[in-house]
């Protein structure tokens, strides 16, 4: 109340209410920060009504100006106090025939008090179903306005006096009412959203359409479940639809009376609020159980995926336990239903464990796989394979097949190894041919060719023998396997040696080219030629030559290092 005077304590209006405004307002059961106020008739309010009074209750428009102009007021003062006069019930307007009446003529005391019982009784009934502290201020109100009267003369216009107050008091009752009756219904249709977010939250759940997918023996009472939950989603709607049905049937504004109105749309509300919490608790379990058999079904994924990779020899121990697990929930499915949906927290754990000791094992093989795989690139890079990289993977339900692809892999790469160490061998052979054309005449440089050409058998004798030795069950055997690396390391050490050795003889000596063998040396315009291009070449160039000269020359300059010869079957 102090706010509405615009003060910020009530000790504030109390003083305002005793000196500013005590010819305006009146005071009434006021204790503390309780009470009513009752404010003043106006002046001209008074004397109108006097004159009233005094005029067989009735007045024209033109005796109202001209009393009210002789008392200095302006025409729209007096039309506002007529207003407040009507809205106060002390008067009614007729406008067509220009005159005031007094609204009430005679009231006796016993209407009066038929009247406070009416509104005692409206009260009462919307008491409980209201705001106490607004009922419990107009019951003040009452109690005050009745208190006053009887402490009065009790004289006709006292009568007018206390009748006008209790109609004041009335309107505030029906107001108050009109506000709880909207209450009301805007709390009916907040059940209504109720019901439409758990029908939001029920279509929420296709997956229930869908039949669960798995190999291990409990899928089918999943299945069973999700079944059992769309049946149960299903009536849930249809209960729920016919709820929201009966809801929108409820009258907008078919009361004829507001207390009436606030006593059935306040039993609705609550039958309303039985059925749907009812309702919204059925929805509410059911979302926690759609929640639950989600939750069934990544265990599901999990134990089809372990079930699957649990069958090789050394996940046995695993693989039992497993089985164990998956009997347990096929027995706790068997003997509790659909309430079994609820404990996937016991068997998780179960089955995360053994997941875990799983993924233990399998990083644990995986990591040995890949050293040895690490351990077998090394060993190929340091024999001089060009291309040691190992593509094998390991796959731990098929690890023998994954060990027996790494094997040979490797064994692959020791044999193309030991084919390029030959064919190395046999470019020495070929270079030998060459180094014995050019020393048929020199003594030592034949001693040599006859040493290098022994060791050249003998190597390539030893790099036929590691070939054909080298299996799988050596590549397996970490000994052996290291011996045939050191094997081929050392051959192509010594590959390089007679290399070294050839290139020096071929290289020893530096012949003199011939003017013939010169020009036919011009036509090797590419690192290949064949035989007929260079003959063309030369006739085409004016150079007169026969195929069996051009040979004859071709071979001094293979003699002399200085072309290489090969000869091909035509297609």
């Amino acid at each position: 109340m102090a706010d509405i005077f615009g003060c910020s304590k009530i000790t504030i209006l109390n003083t305002r209410l005793d000196k500013d405004y005590k010819d305006l307002v009146e005071k009434i059961d006021w204790e503390g920060k309780n009470g009513s106020l009752r404010f003043q008739l106006h002046p001209l309010e008074k004397k109108l009504l006097e004159q009233l009074r005094n005029s067989s209750n009735s007045l024209k428009f033109e005796e109202i100006f001209g009393l009210a102009r002789g008392m200095g007021y302006l025409e729209n003062e007096v039309l506002i106090s007529l207003e407040l006069l009507a809205e106060r019930h002390y008067i009614s307007i007729d406008s067509n025939n220009e005159c005031i009446f007094l609204e009430r003529i005679k009231l006796t005391e016993t209407e009066l008090n038929n009247l406070l019982s009416n509104l005692e009784r409206k009260l009462n009934l919307l008491a409980p179903l209201s705001d106490p502290a607004t009922t419990s201020l107009l019951a003040n109100e009452l109690k005050a306005t009745w208190n006053s009267f009887l402490l009065s003369s009790k004289n006709e216009e006292e009568i007018d006096d206390s009748y006008t107050e209790l109609k004041e008091i009335e309107k505030e009752i029906l107001s108050e009412a009109a506000i709880r009756e909207g209450q009301l219904r805007q709390e009916i249709v907040g059940f209504d959203s109720k019901l439409e977010g758990t029908v939001s939250t029920l279509r929420q759940n296709e997956f229930l359409d869908k039949d669960i997918l798995g190999t291990v023996s409990f899928v089918q009472h999943l299945n069973d479940s999700r079944t059992i939950l769309k049946q149960k989603a299903e009536s849930l709607r249809r209960k729920i639809r016919d709820e929201r049905i009966q809801i929108q049937k409820i009258p907008k504004n078919n009361y004829p009376d507001a207390i009436d109105a606030v006593q059935n749309l306040y039993k609705i509300k609550e039958e309303l609020f039985i059925r749907v919490n009812n309702l919204w608790s059925q929805g509410k379990e059911l979302d926690n159980s759609f929640k639950n058999l989600k939750k069934w079904i990544e265990l599901l994924q999990k134990t089809d995926n372990l079930h699957k990779n649990l069958k090789t020899e050394h996940t046995q121990d695993l693989g039992s336990r497993l089985n164990t697990t998956i009997d347990e929930i096929q027995a706790h499915f068997a003997t509790y239903n659909i309430k079994a949906l609820e404990d996937h927290e016991l068997f998780y754990t179960k089955i995360k464990d053994i997941e875990g000791e799983f993924n233990q094992l399998q990083q644990s093989k995986n990591q040995a796989f890949y050293q040895l795989k690490e351990s077998f690139h090394s060993s190929l890079r340091e024999s001089g394979e060009s291309d040691p990289i190992l593509k094998a993977k390991y796959d731990i339900m098929n690890e023998a097949e994954s060990y027996y692809d790494l094997y040979q892999e490797v064994k692959e790469k020791v044999d193309a190894r030991l084919l390029n160490l030959g064919k190395q061998l046999d470019e020495l052979r070929i270079d030998l041919r060459k180094a014995d054309l050019k020393t048929e005449s020199i003594a030592e440089d034949i001693e040599l060719l006859d040493e290098l050409n022994r060791r050249i058998q003998e190597f390539a004798t030893k790099a036929s023998a590691t070939n054909e030795s080298t299996s799988i069950e050596q590549i397996k055997d970490n000994e052996k396997f290291k011996l045939i690396i050191a094997e081929i390391i050392a051959l192509s050490n010594a590959i390089e040696i007679l290399r070294k050795d050839v290139g020096h003889i071929i290289h020893k000596t530096e012949y003199a080219l011939t003017e013939e063998e010169q020009g036919v040396l011009e036509f090797f315009d590419k690192q290949e030629v064949d035989i007929i291009d260079i003959l063309d070449k030369m006739i085409q160039s004016g150079k007169k030559i026969h195929l069996k000269d051009l040979l004859t020359i071709l071979e001094e300059l293979y003699g002399k290092n200085k072309v290489v010869i090969r000869v091909a079957r035509h297609a």
